[in-house]
């Protein structure tokens, strides 16, 4: 074998292992304050200790872990006063990427989701169900990132969704949370479909700033 395929497959491995490891942590498989062992890892993705500690970077730059020296990796812990600040960079951040992809998305984008913003998922709610419902909102998050077609955008979200997966799942199970963030999820699809873009913002807006208020008003049942 060729010394180029075996670089691209290294390159590959160690792409996975970072995206299984970033997984772990951003899920919460690994909880905060779990330590991540170079060898061990390195033995389970069949890479070298130097390849892992350059993941082991990468990760770390994504405010994903934390490195002490003599002591090692270890998940980072994301505390109240943290969680709010990102909120509040996401609320900016997610309003632009709305407004970016009401203007720029082709007729038709969105008609599929409003569909699924359905009276039976509404039903599943109130029964304290909430699977199709985080599906949908993924499947929603993930069509603006694309249709806002700003790379730049999309990589400091993608960075601020690591930080801010599982608490973004305790807030919805909070005290009429779900109900508050269906009717605002369908109001913003229908802008976004309606092309009115100011009105697309204005409701991201709303829906990430009610949602650090949770937290904030909450903080002491959720961290």
């Amino acid at each position: 074998m060729s010394k180029k395929p075996q670089r691209a497959k290294a390159a590959k491995s160690r792409k996975d292992a970072f995206e299984t490891i970033r997984n772990r942590i951003s899920e919460h498989q690994l909880l905060p304050g779990s330590k991540l062992r170079e060898q061990e890892m390195a033995a389970e993705f069949g890479l070298s200790r130097a390849h892992v500690r350059e993941i082991f970077g990468a990760l770390e730059q994504r405010g994903l872990i934390v490195r002490v020296p003599n002591r090692g990796a270890m998940v980072a812990y994301l505390d109240a006063a943290q969680a709010i600040s990102l909120y509040h960079v996401r609320e900016v951040l997610e309003a632009l990427a709305a407004k970016l992809a009401a203007t720029e998305s082709p007729k038709g984008a969105w008609d599929d989701l409003l569909k699924r913003f359905s009276p039976a998922i509404e039903t599943q709610l109130r029964n304290g169900e909430y699977t199709a419902y985080e599906a949908l909102l993924g499947d929603l998050n993930r069509r603006i990132i694309k249709y806002a077609n700003n790379p730049i955008l999309a990589d400091m979200l993608d960075r601020i969704h690591d930080r801010t997966q599982v608490m973004a799942r305790r807030v919805v199970v909070l005290q009429g949370r779900a109900e508050l963030g269906f009717d605002l999820h369908r109001k913003l699809t229908k802008a976004l479909a309606a092309r009115e873009a100011d009105a697309a913002a204005s409701i991201k807006s709303k829906i990430i700033a009610t949602a650090r208020e949770s937290i904030d008003r909450y903080r002491d049942f959720i961290f």
